[in-house]
């Protein structure tokens, strides 16, 4: 899922450049969505459960040597080089939109991040919506946050403290009007614009972890959550 740009950078769904094909799951043995029934997509690591494994269930992907760890601090994604890749996420199956707006909170503690590009980082989300896939990505560098103003190019940003503590975020996606807003702590920090790239005809999605080609590092997650997970029952 996805391809490689000849700019050399991501065209398609940048945080998506593996497989999804479900061959590098985290786990052999996933919870069967089909029994699965949630009202929120939640995930917090004092379940004791990878992404994976838990209720709701995330899609894994994993192409670095060793997999994503989990203790009660969160589960920690490593990767050490370019081209690994280790990340959860919700796909259309599994999402509903029933606004115009989606809310997603996590906490996380980056502890090293690296990018060759400078519209990538070691740690981030990505998420797009909609018929024409309007999509934006949260990056969590060293001491910045970051959004991009197109595919391959590095948006606003704000210095924040990233690799202290774990630090609470919450990005509210407005998609009618294609803007996205990121608090830090509470505080409101970071501003930026969807955007739509032609290449990327990836079904709507919302991705966390490490999952760039073009950068590698550590972080753990303590918790990720989003308003946007199709109702148990499903609506009318």
């Amino acid at each position: 899922m996805g391809t490689l740009d000849a700019g050399a950078t991501d065209s398609g769904p940048s945080l998506v450049d593996a497989s999804l094909d479900g061959t590098t799951r985290t786990d052999a043995a996933p919870v069967d969505s089909g029994v699965c029934c949630a009202p929120a997509a939640i995930w917090n690591a004092s379940d004791g459960l990878l992404p994976n494994v838990d209720c709701p269930r995330w899609s894994g992907v994993n192409t670095a040597p060793a997999n994503p760890t989990l203790a009660s601090s969160g589960v920690t994604f490593s990767t050490s080089a370019n081209g690994q890749n280790q990340y959860f996420m919700h796909t259309a199956s599994d999402l509903f939109v029933g606004g115009d707006t989606v809310r997603i909170h996590f906490r996380m503690k980056l502890i090293s991040s690296s990018s060759s590009v400078n519209s990538r980082s070691g740690a981030g989300i990505a998420f797009a919506f909609g018929p024409n896939r309007r999509k934006n990505f949260v990056f969590v560098e060293d001491g910045q946050i970051f959004v991009n103003s197109a595919e391959n190019t590095r948006g606003a940003s704000a210095a924040v403290l990233t690799t202290d503590a774990m630090h609470d975020y919450v990005v509210d996606v407005d998609v009618l009007n294609s803007t996205v807003k990121v608090s830090y702590d509470g505080t409101p920090t970071l501003s930026g614009a969807l955007f739509v790239t032609a290449t990327d005809t990836t079904t709507d999605y919302i991705l966390w972890g490490e999952g760039s080609i073009y950068a590698y590092g550590t972080s753990v997650w303590e918790t990720f959550e989003h308003d946007a997970w199709y109702p148990c029952p499903p609506p009318a």
